[in-house]
Order: C-alpha cells, then sequence, then structure tokens
C-alpha cells in the first residue's frame, strides 16, 4: 500500500479519535474540508497541498491537541502524496526543492527574525516541489528543517505538527545510513524539546531518551549533551531534583570530555541549573557556588543575557536568607545589563523589576517598591503576560498593605486573584485571597474576612498533596494550615459571645487541620501494597497521583509559557478530572481501612464523640494554641465547654521551662516554680468538669508536654492519654477487631551492637588487631552516621527477665541478644502478640522522618554486619493485632512536628500498624531505672489485670512517693505516656 492509498486511513482515524462521543460545530465542519479536498486529488493536486497547509494553521489556532495533531500530520503527508500522481516527472521540480532546501538551510542559523521567515517560506517552497510518492529522505529534512526554524520563531503548535511528520517520514525509510539516523535523533529531540515549551513533559521525556541513545551509538557528544541538559531541564520541572542533578553532571562530563571551548555557554546555562536546583533544595551555599561559577563564566564570554539572569538568581538566594540590601544590588545590575544590551526582553526587564521591589519591600522601603512594581506591570501589560502580572499585583497588594494604603491593597488583591482565575493558577488565587481577608478582619470586616479565607482554604485543599515531593508538600500545608487557623481565630474572636455553632465549626475546622504529609512522604516511590492500605487501591492511589502530577506540572508549565488559553483549560478538566478521581478513591478507601484516619484529615462530630467514644466518667479535650488566646474544648458525655487559655507563646514558655531538667536529669527549682505557673494556666480545663480520665489531643508545644508532671502540683491525681487526634479512636477500635494474638508477650531486649562486644569475642577467638587497624575502626566509627557504635544496655535483660516473670512460659517469646533482630519481625511475625516490647536504643530523626529507627542487633555470632535497623516507614507496612506496644527507649514519642499533625513519632507508627495503644517517653530514659519501672508497671497490668492506662498511673504514683528519694524525680517516671485507646479489647 503506497502513501496515497494509506494516509487517507491514517486521516480517517485521526478524524474519529477528535470527534469520539463528542460532536461539534468545528469537527463537523473540518470533516467537510477534507472530504470536499480529497475528492478533488485528482483534479487538483496543489489544491490539497494548499489546504493542508490551510487547515493546519486551523487546527494550530482554534482546535489544537493531540487528536487534531495527529490530523494536522495526516494532511502534510496526504498532500504531498497525493500531488505525486501528477506531477513526479518534472526535473524542474527537482531543481526548485535543492535551491529552495540549501537556501532556508542557510537562512535558518542566521539570527535575524527576517531571515528565518524566509527559511520558512522557503522550506515551504521545497517541500510543494517535493513529489515523490514514497516516504523520502528529502521529505523528512525539509520537515524537519520547517520545525525547527519554527521553534525559533516561537511557533510550537505548528512546529509541533512538522516534526511530528518529520519524525514519521523517518520512521518509514526502510535503510539509515549513520547521518539519516543522527538526523532522525534529532528530529526527536526537537520534537521533545517542542512538547516541553507546550507543557507535554511526560510525552517528551521518552523522545529526549529516544534521541539521547543515538547520539550516544553515534559518539555524537555534543548533540548527547545538549539532550542530556534538557532532561536535566525536564526532570527539574517534574519535581525530580536528585535526577536533574545527575543529568546535568552527565551533561557536563560529556562537555568536559570534548575539550574545547565553544560550548562554554551551554557550561553556563548547565551550572545556573545546577544552582537553580540546589536552590530549590534548600542549599543555598551549594546553589551560590554554581550561580557564581556560571557567572564567572558568562561574563568571560560576554555572554550578557545569562549575566543578568545569572544576577538575578543570585539576588533571589540572598533575598530568601533575608538580605534585601544585598539582592537589591544584584538586581540592580542585572536591570542595567538588561536595558543596555537586551532592551527587546521585555518579560525579563519586568521580573527583574519585580525582584527589585521584592527587596525594596523587604527593606520597608514601601514607597519606592509601589512604584518599581507599577513600572513592572506596564511592562508586562504591554507583552500580555497574565501570569507575571499577577505575581506582580500580589506584591504590589502586600507593600501595600505594608504601608497602610488598604484599598489600593484591595484592589491589587482582587486583580491578582481575578488574573489567577482566568488563567487557572489556584495556590495564586488562594493566596491572593489569604491576603485579601487579613484586610478585612484588620478592618473588622470579619464577614468580608471569612468569605475571602473560606474561598483560599477550598482553592488550597484542591491542590493539597499534588505538589511534588514530600518537602514541598509540608510546605504547601504550612500555608493551608494557617488559613485554617486564622478561620478558627474569627470565629472564637469575640471570647465574651461566641455561639454555640461556631464553637462546633471551630473544633470541626481544627480537625480539618491536619496533613497527609506523612502518608506522602512513606509513600514515595515504595510498593504498592507496603501500607496496610488495600494493596490494589494504594496502586490505584499512587498511579492517579503520578498522573495529577503530570497534569499540575503539565498546566504549571502552560500557564508560564503563555499557551493559547483553549490548551490551559484542556489541562485544567483534565486536573479536576483526576481529583475528583482521587477523592473518590480515598473514600473507598477510607471504608476499606479506618486506620488512615490516624494520618488523613477525618472529621468527627461532637455528638458521635459523646456516645460513640466516652463513658460517664471521661472527658475528652481538644487543645487549640494560639494568640492573642488559646482555647481547649472540653467534650463529655453530657455536655460541652469551651474555656479560654493563655497565649500559644506563653504555655511554650512555660513548658519549656517546666520540661528543662539540669545535668544528668536533675529536677531544679527553676522546673518547680514554671510547674507551679503551668498549672495555674491549665486549672480551668481540669477543673471544668469532675473526672478523673482525661483523653487529650494535644496542640503545638504540649505534645511534648507530659501531664503527669501536674500531679506534683498537690492536686488530685489523673489519667491521661493522649490520641492523634478524636476520629482516630475509632480507627483505632476498628481496625484488626476481629484478630486474636497466639501469644501474649514478645520481648525485645539487650541487642548486640558492636562486634567488640563481648558476646561476639565469647563465640570466636579474637583476632590480633594492630594499633594502626585499631584507630583506623575507631575513626570510621566516629565517622559513621550515627556517630559511632551504640552503647550496650545490660539491664534491659534484667527488665526482660523481670516482665517475662508475669506471663506463662508457652504465652511469650524472648528475643535477647543477637535473637533481637530483624528476622525475628519478618513476614508479620509480630501479629501473633498481643504485648510488644522493644527495650533498646531508639532514635529520632528530625530531618527524614521516615528514617527514625529501633536499633536491634546489628553484628552476627561472628561478628558480622548485619541489617538491624526497623524504620519508622516499615513499622507503617506492619500488620498487628496487638493491645500494647511498649517502647522502652530514649523519645520514641517524640519526633518532628509536621504542619497541623503533630509529631511523626516511632509510637504514631505503631498505632498505624494496628496497635490499638503504645506506651513510650517524651525524652531521655535511663536504662536502669526504666528497668525497675517496667517491672512495677507490668505487674500492677499482668498480676493485678490492670488495664494499661490504670497500670501506668499506679506506677507514677508509686515513683512520685518512692522510699528511694531519687527516684521521685519526674526525669525517671513521668516521661512516659499512653497513647491510642484506652479501653481494652
Amino acid at each position: 500500500m503506497d502513501i496515497v492509498t494509506r494516509k487517507p486511513i491514517v486521516w480517517l482515524w485521526c478524524l474519529t479519535r477528535m470527534t469520539r462521543g463528542k460532536e461539534t460545530f468545528q469537527a463537523s465542519g473540518v470533516r467537510y474540508l477534507l472530504q470536499w479536498t480529497w475528492s478533488r486529488r485528482q483534479d487538483s493536486p496543489e489544491l490539497l497541498v494548499n489546504a493542508a497547509f490551510s487547515l493546519r494553521h486551523f487546527f494550530m489556532a482554534t482546535y489544537f491537541n493531540k487528536h487534531t495533531l495527529c490530523i494536522a500530520v495526516a494532511l502534510i503527508l496526504i498532500g504531498r502524496g497525493a500531488a505525486s500522481g501528477q506531477a513526479a516527472a518534472s526535473s524542474d521540480r527537482a531543481d526548485c526543492e535543492d535551491t529552495a532546501f540549501a537556501t532556508a538551510e542557510k537562512l535558518r542559523l542566521e539570527a535575524s527574525p527576517e531571515a528565518h521567515l524566509k527559511a520558512l517560506e522557503l522550506y515551504q517552497k521545497a517541500w510543494r516541489c517535493n513529489l515523490e510518492p514514497a516516504p523520502s529522505l528529502k521529505a523528512a529534512e525539509i520537515l524537519l528543517g520547517m520545525g525547527r526554524v519554527q521553534i525559533t520563531m516561537n511557533n510550537n503548535p505548528e512546529a509541533q505538527a512538522n516534526l511530528a511528520a518529520s519524525l514519521e517520514t523517518f520512521h518509514q525509510i526502510v535503510s539509515k545510513p549513520i547521518q539519516v539516523q543522527n538526523e532522525e535523533a534529532v528530529a526527536a529531540f526537537n520534537l521533545a524539546k517542542t512538547l516541553s515549551r507546550l507543557g507535554h513533559i511526560d510525552e517528551a521525556l521518552p523522545l529526549y531518551n529516544q534521541a539521547r541513545e543515538v547520539f550516544h551509538r553515534l559518539q555524537d557528544t555534543p548533540k548527547e549533551a545538549f539532550t542530556l541538559e534538557e532532561l536535566g531541564l525536564a526532570s527539574f520541572l517534574m519535581g525530580e531534583n536528585q535526577s536533574a542533578l545527575e543529568y546535568f553532571s552527565q551533561a557536563m562530563r560529556r562537555l568536559d570530555n570534548l575539550g574545547a571551548h565553544n560550548e562554554e555557554r551551554r557550561r553556563v546555562d548547565i551550572s545556573d541549573m545546577r544552582g537553580r536546583v540546589y536552590a530549590a533544595m534548600n542549599e543555598p551555599e551549594l546553589a551560590r557556588h554554581y550561580f557564581q561559577d556560571a557567572l564567572v563564566t558568562a561574563m568571560r564570554i560576554h555572554y550578557r543575557a545569562f549575566v543578568a539572569y545569572t544576577l538575578n538568581d543570585l539576588g533571589l538566594l540572598l533575598l530568601k536568607q533575608n538580605k534585601p540590601s544585598a539582592a537589591a544590588r544584584y538586581h540592580r545590575k542585572a536591570l542595567n545589563i538588561l536595558n543596555r544590551y537586551n532592551p527587546e526582553e521585555t518579560d525579563g526587564i519586568a521580573e527583574t523589576e519585580a525582584y527589585l521591589a521584592s527587596c525594596q519591600a523587604a527593606s520597608g522601603r514601601y514607597d519606592s517598591a509601589i512604584k518599581t512594581y507599577q513600572h513592572a506591570l506596564l511592562l508586562q501589560q504591554e507583552s500580555r503576560d497574565l501570569i507575571g502580572q499577577a505575581e506582580t499585583h500580589l506584591s504590589l497588594g502586600l507593600a501595600e498593605s505594608a504601608s497602610h494604603q488598604v484599598e489600593s491593597a484591595l484592589q491589587s488583591l482582587q486583580n491578582a486573584a481575578e488574573l489567577y482565575r482566568r488563567t487557572h493558577e489556584r495556590d495564586g488565587e488562594s493566596s491572593a485571597r489569604f491576603e485579601m481577608a487579613k484586610i478585612y478582619a484588620l478592618r473588622g470586616e470579619d464577614a468580608l474576612a471569612r468569605s475571602e479565607v473560606m474561598a483560599a482554604i477550598k482553592l488550597a485543599e484542591e491542590v493539597r498533596g499534588f505538589v511534588p515531593g514530600p518537602s514541598l508538600r509540608i510546605t504547601s500545608f504550612t500555608s493551608l494550615e494557617k488559613m485554617y487557623r486564622f478561620e478558627i481565630d474569627l470565629l472564637l474572636k469575640n471570647q465574651s459571645s461566641i455561639s454555640a455553632s461556631d464553637q462546633f465549626l471551630a473544633f470541626d475546622l481544627l480537625q480539618r487541620a491536619q496533613s497527609r504529609t506523612l502518608l506522602e512522604a512513606l509513600q514515595h516511590g515504595k510498593p504498592a501494597d507496603y501500607l496496610a492500605f488495600g494493596g490494589e487501591i494504594l496502586a490505584r492511589r499512587i498511579e492517579l497521583l503520578q498522573q495529577l502530577k503530570e497534569a499540575n506540572q503539565k498546566l504549571a508549565w502552560q500557564l508560564r509559557n503563555k499557551s493559547s488559553p483553549e490548551i490551559v483549560d484542556q489541562t485544567f478538566i483534565e486536573v479536576k478530572r483526576l481529583e475528583a478521581s482521587l477523592d473518590q478513591l480515598d473514600a473507598e478507601a477510607q471504608l476499606r481501612q479506618p486506620r488512615m484516619s490516624i494520618i488523613s484529615p477525618i472529621t468527627i462530630s461532637v455528638p458521635a464523640i459523646q456516645q460513640e467514644l466516652l463513658d460517664e466518667k471521661e472527658a475528652l479535650v481538644q487543645f487549640y494554641l494560639s494568640s492573642p488566646a488559646s482555647y481547649a474544648w472540653i467534650i463529655t458525655r453530657s455536655g460541652t465547654q469551651l474555656i479560654a487559655l493563655p497565649a500559644r507563646e506563653l504555655l511554650k514558655q512555660q513548658v519549656r521551662n517546666a520540661v528543662n531538667f539540669g545535668e544528668a536529669g536533675q529536677w531544679t527549682n527553676a522546673q518547680g516554680r514554671a510547674l507551679a505557673r503551668l498549672d495555674r494556666s491549665m486549672r480551668p480545663v481540669f477543673a471544668a468538669v469532675q473526672s478523673t480520665r482525661w483523653i487529650v489531643v494535644p496542640d503545638g508545644p504540649l505534645y511534648s508536654f507530659p501531664f503527669a508532671l501536674l500531679s506534683m502540683t498537690g492536686k488530685t491525681e489523673r489519667e491521661i492519654i493522649k490520641i492523634p487526634s478524636a476520629s482516630s479512636v475509632l480507627a483505632l477500635r476498628s481496625t484488626n477487631s476481629g484478630a486474636r494474638a497466639v501469644y501474649k508477650l514478645a520481648v525485645f531486649a539487650d541487642p548486640v551492637f558492636d562486634p567488640e562486644d563481648s558476646r561476639v569475642h565469647a563465640l570466636r577467638p579474637r583476632a590480633k588487631t594492630s594499633p594502626t587497624q585499631t584507630a583506623v575502626l575507631r575513626h570510621q566509627k566516629r565517622q559513621s552516621n550515627d556517630n559511632g557504635s551504640y552503647p550496650r544496655l545490660p539491664n534491659t535483660s534484667e527488665e526482660a527477665s523481670l516482665i517475662s516473670a508475669f506471663v506463662p512460659r508457652e504465652q511469650r517469646v524472648s528475643f535477647l541478644g543477637f535473637a533481637a533482630n530483624l528476622e525475628a519481625i519478618a513476614d508479620n511475625a509480630l501479629s501473633n502478640f498481643k504485648i510488644i516490647h522493644f527495650a533498646t536504643h531508639s532514635l529520632v530523626d528530625d530531618r527524614h522522618t521516615e528514617l527514625s529507627r529501633i536499633v536491634l542487633s546489628l553484628v552476627t555470632k561472628e561478628g558480622t554486619a548485619r541489617p538491624g535497623y526497623l524504620l519508622l516507614k516499615d513499622i507503617y507496612r506492619m500488620n498487628l493485632s496487638s493491645d500494647l506496644v511498649v517502647l522502652s527507649s530514649c523519645r520514641a514519642a517524640a519526633g518532628a512536628e509536621g504542619a497541623g499533625e503533630g509529631p511523626m513519632s516511632l509510637s504514631r507508627a505503631f498505632l498505624f500498624a494496628g496497635s490499638r495503644a503504645v506506651l513510650a517517653s517524651v525524652w531521655e530514659t535511663n536504662d536502669e531505672v526504666t528497668a525497675k519501672w517496667m517491672g512495677q508497671f507490668y505487674r500492677h497490668m499482668l498480676r493485678e489485670n490492670l488495664s494499661p492506662l490504670d497500670a501506668l498511673a499506679r506506677t507514677q504514683s508509686e515513683f512520685r512517693r518512692h522510699r528511694d528519694s531519687r527516684l521521685r524525680n519526674p526525669y525517671y517516671w513521668a516521661g512516659f505516656e499512653l497513647y491510642g485507646d484506652w479501653q481494652g479489647r
């Protein structure tokens, strides 16, 4: 089948794809034009050639998407194929083709717009002269040339159509010498570049890789380096920073291997991009290094535009570090260079002026900043840069607000919100509306303030969780949490007249102010079935999140590059469809796996708490710390109260002073005074109702405060348990409700951490080690991630013996020494135990939360290294059916505090894994005293058959009055708290 008969099939298939499921006026009109043009193919072949170009222009201008691209490609190929039947014999055509093509190739390499326009005309002339009936190299080359010159002219949709047709033609050529293979790779590369410009980064990546493989195979190092650079840029835009850095490094190595200096501009580009990646990763020193390297080289080779852009990068880095004066100097230099050497770069000049204005505003020079912002706006309006205008209006509004020009600020923020709305930039619109809400609140217009903040929250929630990368998601949610708290503050603004409905609404908002960042961080890059979330659902969720991530990145790219409204609308609709699918999937997952409530923003009503969680003797207190006042909701079976408390900063200081132990855990007089003040602050809460059992949902610094300390003030002793949220208790009670443990107790104690441990030496002869080797080993220990070896905890063996004595031999398993290893936990082995006890070291990683860990045996009996870290992310994968997990280790209840979600601790991970409750400490522990403490606790719980909460209260009371005065120190007994469900199965 030749191209004349085969390509109409392609055309018909494309037309069907375009009109499938939706008959539009455009589609039906296009069908008529195509059918009429095809019917005239024998009478007037030139008509079809010209119609192909005309219709392609129509598609590019009005109805561009993947399907119309397919039709445009088909039209190009149909036109030349049909016309060939009439005119293939003309020798003049060949001369016409060669002459026009050769001249066009020369003009394409020139810099002037006039040369590019003339080149395009000549390529089109050569195309009309090329009438070979079969796919030809010349046809592919002409289409490639047209596409490349259209990229230079920023005619990206037309470039995409021609490059796709060129690549299709190259594919059909059977015999391909090296030069043709290279040209085909160039077509793939340029098509990928065009797709990236149009926001289709996900479609561009495989084409880049295809081109890269060919260039590598053909040893075309310059083109391979260029392709690697573009892959790095695409990865950066996709939020894959590490991949981007690797691609940039590979590109730089390729350029270094060339040893030539004609690629120095490329080196500048790569250095600058490396700096931008490190800046995004909050590594300012590395970013500055690469920016300076790019700047020095750009100045030396007179790459003036890039000198300006790199100066701007350095300025932004300094502004981020709160150095506005130094940043302004860089931006002024950049502005001078652009005005002098690149005055046609209107967008770049406007952007630089906006940066300079931000420096002026950060220095308190608001009048100057406002004038500079206004001038930048004029330039952006001339170039129709809508996103740039929106960003400048937002910054202008903030500067006007800071200088008390309230009406002007509101107008600027309204302009920003409207521009963001028109371009579907929801994050920006959310920020603008939140700033408007702040102004209305300052003016006392609370109704308008609430209206705007509610709109801001709705927009932010649509984006929430879909930002690429855990660190960016945390940053994103920090802003959202501020919005929730702002609305809560509005509702609770007038302490003397807060209605019951506003109290309940504020309580509901506080529950929503929780983040999914932990779930996303744990989920990132892991197998689809590792959480106790149904494997099928999680696989679908990960796939949806990836699609949504790509769609949002595509949308952002299209907005930045001023794509047509039709293209932007199409992508926005796709984003909304994916978001709706994800919401539906999350609802399904919540029904199938209730424990998701522990780390998801699920709310529960006050009546449900009263009816389903509490009995007559219990009270739930939800804290909310803010300024100028904090609050606590007291919920009992029979009623609710809202109690006003001191401001957050005061409570934070009181907590910090109360837990600030002296050397070696010494209790100080200053702590006593701080505790007395904190007791007075908390007294209205615990005096509100007569209850001895309190279920506490902390907030802010109260997460790290053990409420048992308040018993030292001499007031009535209370049973206190902490929970992540009210809804989490329902999740705990429904999780594994039908599971039954086979054994009562599993104990992990006294692991072997070091090959120098005497237990290792007892099993094998001591190897002779020279003084030099010994010094090297010690140095390696000091340089390890954990600052050397872990000290042995010999008292944990005694602790294990004391605990085990309360359980029949056949109902317990002890994992001691070498046996306290990861293999004992594999394959959900701990799901068979009712109580699980870890007496070992634990470490909290404040920087990388998912790497917090429990330390088990790190060496074998022979002294060789073995894996021994039970990581927090691995705990979330476990499936437990335990009533209680006891973490007899340091700071197991502590952790980095995520926005709105409390500490991401080991104790919380075990709750998610399926344990009904966890006993853990908020501070360091002493293994000698802890062994005695645990013996008492287990005696009350197992021999006297008390609940874990009752046993905890009894043990702490006994130590508070201990006959050994040293053990009365709260450092030894107050740090342990119970988390989770206070009722047994």
